[in-house]
């Protein structure tokens, strides 16, 4: 089938509208757009965003038995029960991320190697979300610059429609990122997640749903930073074993799962984020706050209350809703926006990174103003 992408192989189904395209190069975005893979969900018909968790769900990515994140040099813990893995692994010093039971979620104080970055401490995580309660009322703040991310029926580039009603129209079972482009300073389309990043990323997670065990949360993150997902896409674990003939050289590593950690090259972050959500104009027209990556990192709690910085991953449907919206001087119809699945039901957290703490909106057209002090929601309704 010339011309299409290795990933619409993936689950041995083609879509009509591939094959339209047999004979020249079948560009990513399209298949995004019928594959619906940014989002966590295999977009095929009748396989929804749930399908996908339950489909991940039956084989465990990751051992149960809880990691603990290092403080020091490892050294032998003489407390630790010894446990036996295919490769036998030698327990650290370290605070453990609360089980089910707890309340707060220590951060740990750690200098990554091989490239060491500053030593930084996070204070302890407090004020927990309950467990299974969708998180989505914010306010803007009532001082400051802010713009909301349109939602796809709200930008012209799509029509004000859905990006997937061309693939699937009429099917409540599709899904498709609400991807927004970014465009950082230094011209990267993906940031390194260093391992400090990585754990930062992890404990707003843990944040979000601190009933989760370890386990539970490190299949989470596994789910969010799969190989075809929109924000790790073809940088992954598995990118060299997936699309290189099973060179593991070129599989990224996570250290949250301890994957590849003798390549350099961490996963990496696409440059984007998603409808709904919020950001901080530091210059106009398109110039946004972001967090330093190349400076030690906040705590948490810093930037838990700023949604300007932590962003929520959704995805657009074809679920249209029973009411209409005004945007751009006409009604328009309105349709549902959910939440990514990875983290239901609470959500799933993600930074916006940006060196030297600013990043850039690629387009003026994914912005719409948004009065200081009103509430909103990334989600739709």
């Amino acid at each position: 089938m010339g011309g299409v992408s290795p990933d619409a192989r993936i689950f041995g189904w083609v879509h009509p509208l591939m094959k339209k395209r047999s004979g020249r190069a079948f560009a990513r975005r399209d298949f995004l757009r019928i594959a619906g893979l940014g989002a966590g969900a295999v977009v095929v018909k009748g396989c929804s965003p749930k399908a996908m968790l339950d489909w991940l769900a039956p084989t465990p990515i990751i051992p149960p038995t809880p990691f603990l994140m290092p403080t020091t040099a490892p050294t032998l813990d003489p407390t630790a029960s010894p446990t036996l893995t295919a490769t036998p692994t030698v327990a650290t010093t370290g605070t453990q991320i609360p089980t089910a039971t707890s309340t707060v979620t220590p951060f740990p104080t750690w200098t990554p190697s091989p490239s060491p970055s500053p030593t930084w401490t996070a204070s302890p995580v407090s004020s927990p979300t309950p467990s299974g309660t969708l998180i989505h009322d914010f306010r803007v703040p009532a001082e400051g610059s802010f713009r909301q991310l349109r939602h796809d029926f709200e930008n012209p580039e799509w029509g004000h429609k859905p990006r997937s009603s061309a693939f699937n129209p009429g099917s409540r079972n599709s899904a498709l990122p609400e991807t927004v482009a970014l465009q950082p300073f230094d011209g990267e389309d993906f940031v390194r997640l260093t391992e400090e990043m990585q754990w930062f990323h992890f404990h707003l997670l843990a944040k979000a749903n601190p009933s989760l065990t370890t386990a539970e949360l490190k299949a989470r993150w596994r789910a969010l930073t799969v190989n075809s997902v929109a924000f790790t896409d073809k940088h992954s674990i598995d990118y060299g074993t997936r699309f290189f003939h099973g060179d593991r050289t070129k599989n990224y590593a996570d250290y949250i799962l301890g994957e590849n950690l003798k390549n350099p090259k961490p996963i990496a972050w696409k440059a984007i984020s998603t409808g709904g959500n919020l950001v901080k104009i530091a210059s106009l027209p398109r110039t946004i706050e972001a967090i330093d990556f190349t400076k030690p990192l906040p705590s948490i709690d810093e930037v838990w209350e700023k949604p300007w910085l932590i962003h929520w991953a959704t995805e657009e449907t074809v679920d249209l809703l029973p009411f209409t919206a005004a945007s751009d001087g006409a009604t328009r119809k309105v349709w549902r926006v959910s939440p990514f699945p990875q983290m239901r039901p609470v959500g799933t957290p993600f930074p916006i990174w940006g060196r030297g703490g600013l990043n850039r909106i690629k387009k003026t057209t994914s912005l719409k103003r948004v009065a200081n002090g009103q509430t909103f929601s990334p989600y739709v309704p």
